[in-house]
This record gives C-alpha cells, sequence and structure tokens, in this order.
C-alpha cells in the first residue's frame, strides 16, 4: 500500500467506478434539477415537484458506492455530479444569453435559487446517505455483506437521506429565497415543506425499493470480480485495525502481507523516533517472510487468523531464536536469543511476522519504562509523559498504531500498567492457563507470577491469542492439564446477573480523585447491561508498603543472581545498571529469609480475594494509583514517591495490578476515557482462578460499549 494523496485517491476513484455508472449518475443529478422546476402536485397544503421521478436513481447509485468504495469515495462522486450540474446550468444560460433567447435557458439559470437550493440540499443529503448507510452497516453483524443488510443499509439511509434533501430543497427554493430579488417567485408555506419532504421520500423509497434487488446484484458482481481494488486498498487505515480485522484483508486476498508489513515499516519509520518504542527493527527479515505467507496463501493455504500481520516483542528476554536482547539497555548483557518466547510461537502459528523489538526497563523492574541506554517511551497521546512500564515499548507502538499488535510480559503489572497509560487493552493470563518457564535461580513459589501475553487493540484479538497459547508445560509446577478452552465463545455472552466487585483502593493504595471518580462510574454503568455492581472492602492485612518490599526482594531473586555470577567472572555490571536494581538486588542477596514472609503475605491476599469471590463473580478497581508520570531528562523514570499525603515505593507501588501477580488470578486492563492532560486512564478486572474466560467476556463487553479503539 502506498500513502496516496487525496489527488491521486480521487483520480484512482473515478478510474475504479465503472464509467456508465459515473455517467447514469452525473445525468441524474442534472436531470432531477432540470425536472425539479415542474410541479407534479401543487397544493394550498402540499406540493411535490417533479424531480422525485429520478432522484431515487441518485440515491441507489450512492448506496452501491459507498457499500463497495465507502462513504469518501461516494462522497466525490456526489461533489463531481453537483459541479457538472452546475457547469450544465451555466452551459445553458450562456447559450440563452448569447441568443437572446429565455427559452434556451431550459435549466432556468435565471431562476438561480433553484439550483443554489438544489446544490446545497443535495450535497447535504448524500452525506447523510452515505454516512447513515456506513453506520447501519457496521452495526450488522449477520452475515452484513448479503441482501437482507444491503436493502436495510440502502432503504434506512435513503428514507432519512431523501427526507433531507427534499426539505432542504424546497425550504430553500420556495420559503425562504422567494423573498430575495431575482429568484424564482413562487412560495410555498411551511406545511407545504413538510408534506414534501415526507411524501417525496416515502415515494423515492418506493421507487427504490422495486429497484434495490438491481443494486445488490451490481454491488455483488464488484465484489466478486473485485471492482476498484487499487483504491480500495488506499482507503484502509490499518493503524486503526485491530490484528484481526487486517488479517481478514489478507485472507480475503484485499491486502498480501507484504504490503501489510511495508504499511507498517513507514509508519514506525515516520514516528517511532518521536516515541521511542522500538530498539531496533527487521524490516528485511519481515519482508522475506512475508513473500513466503503470500505464495502459501496463493496456493490455497490458510496462514491463520493473524495472516501477515507484523507484531514487536519485548527486548528483555529471550523472544525470537537467533534475534538479540539487551536484557531492558544493558550493553554490557546484550545476547543472542536461544528461543522463542510463548507469544512468538503462537503468533508465528497464528500467520504473525515479526517486524522487530521494543523497548523496557532494565530487567523488566518497575512500572515505567526508561533506561540508561535507550531512554524513556513516550506516551503517544502525550509525549512529555511515559508509557508505562515494564513494557511500555510495546504498548506505546500499538497505542500510536505502529503495530496492531506487540508482546508484554507481566510480573507486577508490566502488561496492564502501559495498556492503562497508553488507552489499549492489555491481558495477563491465570497462572496455569498460560505456563511461566521459570529461571533456575529462583524457587517459583517465593517468586511473583509473570505471563507472557499481549498487548492489542481489541479483545477479539487477545482471546484468539490466548486460544493459541493455552496449554499444559510439564515444566511449570503450576500449569495444568485441562481441556483447552475457545475463549472466543464467550466474548458475545452477555453479562446479565453477573456479581461484580467493585474497590477504589483495595485498602492499602492511595488513589487519585480523578481515577477513582472515573473508574466507579464507569463500573456503575455496568447495571444499565443487568450486572450487579457493589462496592466490597479488602482485609488483605499488609500495607502497601509492606507488599512492594516483599515483591521487590522477590522479583529481583533472578536479576541478584545473574549480576552476581557476572561479577564473580569479572564482569562489572554496576555503570550500566540503574542505581535502584541495584539496591533491589542487593537487598534479594542479603534478606532471602524475607521470602518466607512473601509466602506468607501471598496466602494473605488470596485468602482476602476468595472472600470476595465467595459472593462475587469479578473484581474491578482502577489500574494505577496515578496518571501517567512525566519522563525524567536523565533516562531514570520513576513513579511518584507519595500520593496523596500517602508515601509509596515509586517503582511498584502506585501500580495497583502487583499484588494480583503474588496470587496468580487472571486480570485486563480496558481502557475507559481520558484524564488530566489529554492521557488514558484504565480499569482493572481481575477473576477467579483460572476463569479466564469471565474476564475476557467482560471485557467484551465494555468494548462494545466503549469501544477501545475510538
Amino acid at each position: 500500500m502506498k500513502n496516496y494523496s487525496i489527488f491521486k485517491r480521487i483520480t484512482l476513484l473515478f478510474k475504479a467506478v465503472p464509467k456508465t455508472v459515473v455517467i447514469l449518475f452525473c445525468l441524474t443529478i442534472v436531470g432531477m434539477n432540470i425536472l425539479a422546476q415542474y410541479q407534479l402536485v401543487s397544493l394550498p397544503f402540499l406540493a411535490i415537484n417533479a424531480g422525485i421521478c429520478i432522484s431515487w436513481l441518485s440515491f441507489l447509485i450512492l448506496d452501491v458506492v459507498t457499500k463497495h468504495f465507502g462513504a469518501k469515495a461516494a462522497n466525490y462522486l456526489s461533489i463531481l455530479a453537483v459541479t457538472i450540474n452546475l457547469i450544465v446550468g451555466l452551459a445553458f444560460f450562456s447559450v440563452s444569453v448569447a441568443l437572446n433567447n429565455p427559452k434556451y435557458d431550459v435549466f432556468a439559470f435565471s431562476s438561480w435559487s433553484i439550483l443554489l437550493a438544489s446544490t446545497v440540499a443535495f450535497i447535504i443529503s448524500a452525506l447523510t446517505n452515505n454516512y447513515v448507510n456506513v453506520f447501519v452497516g457496521k452495526r450488522i453483524k449477520r452475515n452484513p455483506d448479503g441482501r437482507i443488510a444491503f436493502t436495510l443499509r440502502s432503504h434506512i439511509s435513503t428514507f432519512l437521506g431523501q427526507i433531507v434533501d427534499n426539505f432542504l430543497f424546497v425550504f430553500l427554493a420556495f420559503y425562504v429565497l422567494p423573498y430575495i430579488p431575482f429568484a424564482i417567485q413562487v412560495r410555498w408555506t411551511i406545511w407545504q415543506c413538510l408534506g414534501a419532504s415526507v411524501l417525496g421520500a416515502i415515494i423515492e423509497l418506493f421507487s427504490e425499493i422495486i429497484f434495490t434487488p438491481i443494486g445488490y446484484r451490481v454491488s455483488k458482481y464488484w465484489k466478486d470480480n473485485r471492482v476498484g481494488e487499487e483504491y480500495i486498498k488506499t482507503t484502509y487505515e490499518l493503524e486503526k485495525m485491530s490484528a484481526f480485522e487486517i488479517g481478514e484483508l489478507v485472507n480475503n486476498r484485499i491486502l498480501t502481507p507484504l504490503e501489510v508489513v511495508q504499511y507498517f515499516e513507514r509508519r514506525i519509520n515516520k514516528y517511532n523516533k518521536k516515541i521511542n518504542a522500538f530498539t531496533y527493527t527487521k524490516f528485511d527479515e519481515a519482508e522475506s517472510k512475508a513473500l513466503e505467507l503470500e505464495k502459501r496463501i496463493n496456493n490455497g493455504e490458510y496462514v491463520g487468523p493473524f495472516a501477515g500481520v507484523p507484531f514487536g516483542l519485548k527486548d528483555f528476554l529471550d523472544s525470537k531464536k537467533g534475534w538479540s536482547n539487551s536484557c531492558g539497555g544493558i550493553p554490557s548483557l546484550d545476547r543472542i536469543d536461544s528461543s522463542d518466547s510463548l507469544f512468538c510461537e503462537a503468533m508465528e502459528k497464528l500467520g504473525g511476522i515479526a517486524i522487530g523489538k521494543c523497548n523496557a526497563p532494565t530487567y523488566g523492574f518497575r512500572g515505567t519504562c526508561d533506561n540508561l541506554r535507550y531512554g524513556a517511551t513516550k506516551n503517544p497521546y502525550n509525549l512529555k509523559y511515559n508509557s508505562g512500564g515494564s513494557s511500555g515499548g510495546s504498548a506505546a507502538a500499538v497505542s500510536a498504531g505502529l503495530l496492531p499488535i506487540a508482546e508484554g510480559g507481566d510480573a507486577g503489572g508490566s502488561i496492564r500498567v502501559p495498556a492503562s497509560w497508553t488507552g489499549i487493552f492489555g491481558y495477563k493470563a491465570s497462572t496455569g492457563t498460560v505456563p511461566i518457564h521459570y529461571a533456575s535461580s529462583v524457587d517459583p513459589n517465593y517468586f511473583p507470577f509473570c505471563q507472557n501475553g499481549g498487548l492489542t487493540k481489541s479483545v477479539k484479538d487477545t482471546a484468539i491469542l490466548l486460544n493459541e497459547m493455552q496449554r499444559f508445560d510439564s515444566s511449570d509446577p503450576f500449569s495444568e492439564e485441562k481441556e483447552n478452552v475457545d475463549y472466543l465463545s464467550f466474548l458475545d455472552k452477555p453479562i446479565k446477573g453477573m456479581k461484580i466487585a467493585y474497590t477504589d483502593d483495595f485498602g492499602i493504595f492511595p488513589v487519585e480523585n480523578q481515577i477513582k471518580k472515573k473508574v466507579y462510574k464507569k463500573a456503575k454503568s455496568l447495571e444499565k447491561y443487568g450486572a450487579i455492581v457493589d462496592r466490597v472492602n479488602f482485609d488483605i492485612r499488609y500495607t502497601n508498603n509492606e507488599l512492594s518490599e516483599l515483591w521487590g526482594i522477590a522479583i529481583s531473586q533472578e536479576s541478584a543472581s545473574e549480576c552476581l555470577e557476572y561479577k564473580n567472572k569479572g564482569l562489572d555490571l554496576e555503570k550500566g545498571l540503574p542505581k535502584e536494581l541495584l539496591y533491589w538486588n542487593e537487598r534479594a542477596i542479603k534478606e532471602k529469609d524475607k521470602l518466607v514472609k512473601y509466602g506468607e503475605a501471598k496466602e494473605a491476599i488470596k485468602n482476602a480475594f476468595d472472600e470476595v469471590f465467595k459472593d462475587y463473580d469479578l473484581i474491578i478497581s482502577p489500574v494505577s494509583c496515578c496518571m501517567p508520570v512525566k519522563n525524567d531528562k536523565n533516562n531514570n523514570t520513576k513513579g511518584p514517591e507519595m500520593i496523596n499525603g500517602q508515601k509509596i515505593d515509586p517503582l511498584i507501588g502506585f501500580a495497583m495490578t502487583f499484588i494480583v501477580n503474588f496470587v496468580g488470578n487472571p486480570a485486563c486492563s480496558v481502557p475507559i476515557g481520558l484524564g488530566k492532560h489529554h492521557l488514558p486512564i484504565g480499569l482493572q478486572i481481575i477473576g477467579k482462578y483460572m476463569e479466564d474466560e469471565t474476564v475476557l467476556q467482560l471485557a467484551s463487553n465494555f468494548e462494545k460499549v466503549y469501544p477501545f479503539k475510538k
């Protein structure tokens, strides 16, 4: 795909639309305006002009063009026809002046009011018709390309468009403009105007109903024969589409994998310098893979629902064999990945194409995205602020439309926090659903549960990904042998009767007021759809700071062990590591006895969650205590040290997510709108252990009411 100029798009459009259709459409507009001067009915209470005899045909053509080429194409066609209409009118007028005979001015250009009224009315009514047609089409989920769908789109949009057309024309031409000198001096009452608009629309709709089957056959023929394919390709804004939507275009051979990859290459080249989402890219390798996929597709092979979809990987742990990672921006720890991550493996099975690695903090150890080597990843909503961490490069890439999907890893909120701060969907699977690969240096019983997963633009993308990532793995002591779940089948289930527990703070977090208010309002809005939402209290028996400390010591086991090993080999890492990580590494080594307390805290959190889950299906809370923070000029961005007068740990204490990693329940971040400084706010949904489907069910219902991509 190319980034076409508007002029080039319009040129392609008029090459794409069959010439007979363009000519017929223009003739109907000219003819409609000529006939508009003659009255079929002229009564004190009702008046109808002869223009309705053919105006239905112009709207039927608009419906066919809108269905196949989109509303913008129909708008361009309308402007062309109106321009030709004005030129024809001027031509007739010029002839009548040259011959000094008004009878040759069959267009009645001397009655400029007719021409002005018809031009204004048609342009506004055409826009109404075209966008109503699209609006109705988007809401038809069952067989959207079928005869019934086409009929509904046409009839609803035509009726509304014709009412607008008829009323504006007669109101301007015969009610407003007759009071101006040299305008046509035929005056209608307001009742005549209203009567003409409604009755005329009914008559025109009836005419279109008769000929709609022809319109549908034309539309189907265009689709089957891929009429105007080159123009249609220019209309897709892939940066606004989900991975599944892009995959459909590729599977239907509307776009090729190479066209998709190159489209996102251009966006990465254009915007990544501002956002700093990627540490490196592999465009040549991605293009080569795209060509391989294209051959398979052309041979009739189904390569997966994410066919040709480029994805990003996290520059932290091994994610693609043969690629390199820097463990979050540490030059001395640059290494070659020895294996694919579960995310990468799943995405390639689904038809995806790896395109590069995304920024992350050193060892993924903080809830922001910044490191001394690559610097901060900016928030696409406001570049002065951070994207959140640790999967902040991935989140920013998806949020900015540089990719439709990217990898995350969540041991304390590293998927959910950046998803919340950048306005996308982030999901952490339940421990046991997606296996965890533990380093030999850690005890799984005293290490925060860390799930590999994706950051996406839709719940459907996540469900497709989870369907592929779920599995039993004997190397993970918490992995469970069970029948695989089809998570897609839960997305359309209603939430009527679902019992939801709401908490502002779990009793331990200081939360900014604007976040509490917005999250609570959105949670309570679910009651309109039959859910039961109650505010509940949690009894965790530990403070935020106590849990932050235990989490810090537990999560640092791996980095402390690895850094000690390198130090014993004579490699000094201190210059490349932030002082905060060095501090926690030291504590992890010296205070291993506190891992027992970690286990006790883990049990306390589990008991608190289980107590709530006795009466409720799900828990809703904010994702973060605070809005996104400003980037630090010294490449050491942290969270706040104090919120609402309460001191917290600036690395993790603001993330209302890490307590879930103590116990391994499924959880996600749902974008619910914007707050101060035009920055996103996320809502956290937490489910019962191993009940991922219920979390996705509620998230999907949120998405239908508050579409994420908007």
